[in-house]
């Protein structure tokens, strides 16, 4: 359930930030969501790795 939770936020968060950063106007919080949200499906691609559960 924590991973579930975990992708419901961070693919969003990772979409907006690229929205943000490539077609929108470019601002430093587009690019701040764009790295959170790539850390997150980072986190969340590699939890049996990296013993998160």
């Amino acid at each position: 359930m924590k991973r579930f939770l975990m992708a419901l936020v961070v693919y969003p968060t990772a979409g907006l930030g690229f929205y943000h950063t490539f077609l929108g106007e470019g601002s430093t919080a587009g690019l701040i969501l764009l790295t959170v949200g790539l850390i997150g499906i980072y986190f969340e691609l590699n939890y049996r790795k990296l013993s998160i559960e």
